[in-house]
């Protein structure tokens, strides 16, 4: 893939970028309840960063099949992403745990309210 020398051109690269990280962190959260043959294409073509081709002369399958079956299960960890909703739990939690960390440690009241929420906060991570 050629760059573009445009901004359209950087902002659909971040994009498919970003959509890449996104897909690679609901596979970690989510892969297990995947079909473990979906589960391998996904990881082999997301993390191993094989193409199409190469997992379709490695499945002895078409081109066609490695594509529709890996936009079935990007669609399928998405689902279990809008009905479980762990991965952005997750990241609620993080953030938090990163305010808390930033908090002022002036007074002895707010010291320990602050080290009380912090031990809760990294218990449900």
């Amino acid at each position: 893939m050629v760059l573009e020398a445009t901004s359209g051109g950087l902002d659909r690269l971040t994009a498919q970028m970003e959509r890449r990280m996104q897909i690679v962190e609901l596979l970690d959260c989510y892969g297990p309840l995947l079909k473990e043959k979906q589960r391998d294409l996904l990881d082999l073509y997301h993390n191993q960063d094989l193409s199409l081709a190469e997992l379709a002369q490695e499945q002895d399958v078409s081109r066609q099949a490695v594509h529709e079956a890996i936009k079935r299960g990007e669609i399928a960890l998405y689902d279990f992403e809008a009905r479980l909703g762990f991965l952005r739990r997750m990241r609620s939690w993080q953030e938090l745990t990163e305010e808390l960390r930033d908090w002022p440690l002036e007074e002895g009241e707010l010291r320990s309210l602050r080290s009380m929420w912090l031990k809760r906060a990294e218990t449900l991570l």
